[in-house]
Order: structure tokens, then C-alpha cells, then sequence
């Protein structure tokens, strides 16, 4: 495996810029610089609910941040950091990790999960955020209990894909505008400006002009 961001391709006409940007990921708001942060991610200690082991939420983390370790280019906080912040917080965990990630670690995007018990397996909530404690992604992985080492690398592709989308999107995004015509990025801008607050349609009239 290894951590690659693939530039855009050379974009001729302005009028593409909303629909290629549409087609990618989730909604980034233009006005929120990206952090100038030394490291991509901070994986935080996994919580348990419903299982009578309740170290397995801080064992699946390790070996969810030990597999991501193993992807080159991709840089951690290092456990020991991530693990005594979150520790030394009494924030819920929800609030926690939009607190500690960013400038506390030194990260651009945190990972932390709910662990329960699915008969023979294991769900794992996973909730991601970015430096600005923004949500980046929220969604399940299932994996055997008995063998929380192949859930943990299972858990670890599901984050790199969701990084290195939105990754790759903010560089779509910066070089499709750098292309464009004034007018065009100033009428995608406040389509996304209209996105962001649900106004759908008033997005969408923008988007097409």
C-alpha cells in the first residue's frame, strides 16, 4: 500500500468547474485555510460499549495506528502523544477528539471509534474530523472478533480512503480554480457558500451559470 495523492489533469474551460468539483467528495468550505500541520492524523484510543473486555477499544487503536504506520508517506502522531491528550481530557469523547485534533497534536485529521459487540464480530463506529474539528467521515467496519488484527488493518483502509479523498479534492479543487475564469469561480464560490447551508437549489442555479 502506499499513500499517493494524484494531481488533476489539465482542465481547459471555466464551464467545467462545478460539475468535476460536484462529482467529487464531501463539501469544503473555501474560506477555511488548510493548517500548516506537521502530521496527517491522529488516531485516538477506541471506546468500548457493551463488551466485557473493555481493553479492546484501546488495543484495536493500536492496531489500527500500527497498520497505518506501515503506509508510506502518511504520518502519525505518535501514539503515546494521542493516547496520554486524550486521556488527559474530560471532554465527551465526541468533543475531545474535535478538540484535540489540530494544533494539540499537531495533526490534520483525528480518528476515533466506538467498538460493540455484533455476535461473533465487532462494529466499529468510526468518526473522523479535520483540524478545525470539522466532521471528514463517519461510517461502520465489521471484522471478526477473534482476530482484532485483520479489523484493525480493515479499520485503517477505510481511513486512508477517506483522507486521501478529501485530500485529493482540495488539490482538485486549487487547481480547477487557479484555471478558471473570475466569473465562474465566482459564481461556483457562492454555490458552495449556498451548499454549505443546505440551499440546494440556489447552489445549483449558481453552480450553472
Amino acid at each position: 500500500r502506499q499513500w499517493r495523492i494524484r494531481p488533476l489533469a489539465a482542465v481547459g474551460a471555466a464551464a467545467g468547474v462545478a460539475g468535476l468539483l460536484l462529482a467529487t467528495s464531501a463539501p469544503w468550505s473555501p474560506s477555511r485555510p488548510e493548517p500548516d500541520l506537521p502530521r496527517d492524523l491522529a488516531v485516538f484510543p477506541f471506546t468500548t460499549a457493551g463488551l466485557a473486555d473493555s481493553s479492546m477499544g484501546h488495543r484495536l487503536a493500536a492496531l489500527t495506528g500500527w497498520s497505518l504506520e506501515q503506509v508510506e508517506g502518511l504520518t502519525l502522531t505518535p501514539r503515546q502523544l494521542a493516547f496520554r491528550a486524550w486521556r488527559g481530557s474530560d471532554l465527551l469523547p465526541a468533543r475531545r477528539l474535535a478538540a484535540l485534533t489540530g494544533e494539540r497534536t499537531g495533526s490534520r485529521y483525528g480518528a476515533w471509534a466506538i467498538v460493540r459487540p455484533k455476535g461473533d464480530s465487532l462494529e466499529v463506529q468510526l468518526r473522523m474530523v479535520d483540524a478545525s474539528g470539522e466532521p471528514a467521515f463517519e461510517g461502520r467496519v465489521t471484522g471478526l472478533a477473534a482476530d482484532p488484527a485483520v479489523l484493525g488493518d480493515s479499520i485503517a483502509r477505510v481511513i486512508i480512503r477517506a483522507v486521501s479523498s478529501r485530500t485529493d479534492y482540495r488539490r482538485r479543487k486549487a487547481d480547477v480554480l487557479a484555471s478558471a475564469k473570475p466569473e465562474a469561480v465566482e459564481q461556483f464560490l457562492l454555490g458552495e457558500h449556498a451548499f454549505a447551508r443546505d440551499a440546494y437549489l440556489t447552489a445549483e442555479r449558481h453552480y450553472l451559470r
